[in-house]
């Protein structure tokens, strides 16, 4: 019965020392990342899994999550910027000495750009709304005596550190229109 309990005890012991180092970190990682001019608020950062030490020997995290508040790219604000990084390769020893190459097998990146932001980068005449799944465009043209109507679903990427607008799918509408 001894033993049961000194093991419980150790167990609890080890599993605070596990909790207190991995808040540790994810504080400091917040505060490293706290001081770049393009954010407005405070980071967070959260390392996923239990236990957190057998991670951090290993230098394998197969999830870490972060929330950057307000970030501005290339003079547009995002908001509400937060992600995840998966499958993250990181040695302790140099995390905690800021000298690492941190690296994701893949990162997952979400935010919100303000209605105005997104109508005053669209060409002239498109209008972009929503459909509850992502963005959506239209624009209406005069090709002779008609009009039409091309609709399209819209995916948002970042490609060379610009916002890139990339058609789905697409519709097109047309409507006769008389000649006066």
């Amino acid at each position: 019965m001894r033993r049961v309990i000194v093991f419980l005890i150790l167990l609890v012991v080890l599993l605070l020392i596990d909790r207190v180092a991995v808040a540790s970190l994810e504080r400091d990682l917040a505060n490293r990342i706290a001081p770049v001019p393009s954010l407005v608020g405070k980071p967070t950062v959260s390392i996923e899994g239990i236990p957190f030490l057998t991670q951090a020997v290993s230098g394998r995290y197969p999830e870490v999550r972060f929330n950057f508040g307000t970030f501005s790219f290339g003079g547009v604000r995002i908001r509400n910027l937060r992600g995840a990084a998966y499958d993250v390769t990181a040695r302790l020893a140099d995390v905690l000495q800021n000298q690492t190459d941190i690296q994701a097998g893949r990162v997952s990146i979400t935010g919100t750009l303000a209605r105005a932001t997104i109508d005053e980068y669209a060409p002239s005449g498109v209008k972009i709304g929503g459909n509850g799944r992502g963005l959506t465009a239209s624009v209406e043209v005069m090709v002779g005596a008609n009009k039409v109507k091309f609709n399209a679903e819209i995916r948002v990427e970042v490609a060379d550190r610009k916002i890139k607008l990339q058609a789905e799918s697409r519709a097109c509408l047309c409507q006769t229109r008389s000649r006066s």
